[in-house]
């Protein structure tokens, strides 16, 4: 008992100290117990208790280290970028220069074409405008013309008619399409007829020595120009449309041809008759 008793005064006297010492020192209590809220609502966010917060601090430790390296990382591929960056203004000043040559060279050959293929007074050009960095350089090419004299030039594929756009087509490929195998034209003598037709037709020849040309016409001047004729009509059929298309042999064809001049001079018919046979 009496040791019992000795214990018990003792842990009495020791609790005694540590009242007086808090008593003497609100700073500390207020420290602790500011630090006890602090924990409580980190538990109330991160866990329910204080092992599932420090293993939650321990996961975003692990995570600001790797953004730390990737940080790094990130300097060390901007630093190679710089060179890489470099050369490639350098490709892109060159290819601009060289686009820019083309350019000029190539607009007046279009421009004398498209001008043979009935249409006296066009104007082509072409715009360079800059843009950010693409597969295709850091221009983009945008062709300007007109058909009409006294008009401004604007985008071909904004301002041109669907014959227009044909014939304008037809003369890049005559000067362009070198890597072009296969060309088709679709109303490629809209709005035109007599030599107008002819030199459209010749052209047409003349780029098929070198490629694969497919024309859908209405016109026998561009049509005896052919190596193979196709007729194409819509049927009606149990009541719906469908397309036929035959193929046509050379006396056929002629008659097919003539069939486009229905009123037309007698003169005019004879041509048809000879462009047929001469062909």
């Amino acid at each position: 008992m009496r040791e019992a008793l000795s214990s018990l005064q003792a842990v009495a006297g020791e609790a005694r100290d540590l009242v007086e010492r808090a008593a003497a020192d609100p700073e500390s209590l207020d420290d602790v117990e500011s630090r006890l809220a602090l924990l409580d609502k980190l538990k109330a966010k991160y866990g329910s208790s204080l092992t599932e917060v420090l293993t939650y601090a321990d996961e975003l430790r692990a995570e600001l280290s790797t953004l730390e390296r990737a940080e790094n990382d990130a300097s060390e591929l901007e630093a190679q970028l710089q060179p890489l960056r470099a050369k490639l203004e350098k490709l892109g000043r060159d290819l601009n220069k060289a686009r820019g040559d083309t350019a000029l060279k190539v607009a007046p050959q279009l421009q004398t074409i498209i001008r043979h293929l009935g249409m006296p007074k066009a104007r082509l050009e072409f715009a360079l405008h800059a843009v950010e960095f693409t597969p295709h350089g850091t221009e983009d090419i945008e062709i300007l013309f007109n058909a009409n004299p006294g008009e401004e030039l604007g985008s071909l594929s904004k301002i041109a008619s669907g014959g227009e756009l044909s014939r304008v087509m037809l003369a890049l490929s005559a000067v362009l399409g070198a890597n072009t195998p296969t060309v088709i034209f679709d109303e490629v003598d809209a709005g035109i007829g007599g030599s107008a037709a002819s030199a459209v037709g010749e052209q047409l020849e003349t780029l098929a020595r070198t490629h694969q040309v497919l024309v859908v016409t209405h016109l026998a001047q561009i049509a005896a120009r052919a190596a193979h004729h196709f007729k194409v009509e819509k049927l009606e059929r149990t009541g719906r449309t469908v397309t036929k298309v035959v193929k046509l042999e050379v006396r056929s064809a002629c008659g097919n041809w003539r069939g486009c001049f229905r009123g037309a001079t007698r003169a005019r018919r004879w041509r048809t008759r000879e462009s047929c046979w001469d062909s």
